[in-house]
């Protein structure tokens, strides 16, 4: 089934959590056979309306197709959404970044590579990893090793604070000086981290953004290991055809 929406992104949104918990309680105690099985995507994008072969009115297009595409990877009680409309949520508010977590770069229809989020939290969604849509790591592995020689770091500092004493929760910020050594633009700049605490990418809350204070959007993630991470963001400092040499400060807290 394929649902088309005129307004904006948190219509969808609810309308994909809402079934969900509803299905889950529909579901306990039943045999897999009793069982209802569901999985969802969301994409916001262009759809044209059209007559189908029945003459029956319906809508078609990109949308829909990046949507079905996300769908596709996941399985049973997964609500998958789009890097595009994922970031357009968790600007919106704090409960949206809560339940709006990114996975993973996976490798879709045709060999497209897209950035999936995942929708879960108290009674909806499933926080599992997907195993369809094998991540392209050969590809993902090209563009870091090409980022790596574009730029140097001449400065990188950590800030570290005790949140909480009892269990020695902490809450680190790191700043990363910059400088564009290519003789090309830079799109894109790439981040690694290491914790003590083996964690997957989603349950980190990793924030980053630039010296203005302005947020930087995760375009992929290319490492998810317990204590390693490795992901990319756009940014709008070296995007001048002549901005080799340039420098600028990111910041990237958890």
């Amino acid at each position: 089934m394929v649902i088309g929406f005129t307004q904006g992104p948190e219509l969808p949104l609810h309308l994909a959590i809402e079934p969900v918990k509803k299905i889950g309680r529909h579901n306990k105690g039943k045999i897999p056979s009793e069982s209802v099985r569901v999985r969802i995507g969301i994409h916001s994008g262009p759809v044209f309306l059209v007559n189908d072969i029945l003459n029956n009115r319906n809508i078609w297009g990109p949308g829909i197709i990046i949507a079905r595409r996300i769908m596709d990877i996941g399985e049973d009680g997964h609500i998958h959404m789009s890097a595009k409309t994922a970031e357009d949520l968790r600007q919106l508010s704090y409960e949206y970044k809560k339940i709006i977590k990114p996975l993973h770069d996976y490798s879709t229809k045709h060999g497209q590579n897209l950035l999936v989020y995942s929708v879960y939290g108290s009674g909806f969604g499933n926080p599992h990893l997907p195993l369809r849509g094998a991540v392209q790591r050969s590809k993902i592995a090209r563009e870091m090793t090409k980022l790596r020689k574009m730029t140097i770091y001449p400065h990188i500092g950590v800030h570290v604070t005790i949140t909480d004493a009892k269990t020695m929760a902490v809450h680190y910020k790191r700043r990363y000086e910059i400088e564009n050594i290519s003789e090309k633009p830079i799109h894109k700049v790439l981040h690694g981290i290491a914790t003590d605490v083996g964690k997957k990418f989603d349950e980190l809350n990793i924030v980053t953004y630039d010296e203005n204070k302005n947020p930087l959007k995760i375009s992929s993630i290319s490492l998810d290991k317990p204590y390693q991470k490795e992901f990319t963001t756009i940014t709008t400092i070296f995007n001048r055809p002549d901005s080799k040499g340039d420098k600028g400060r990111y910041y990237c807290g958890i």
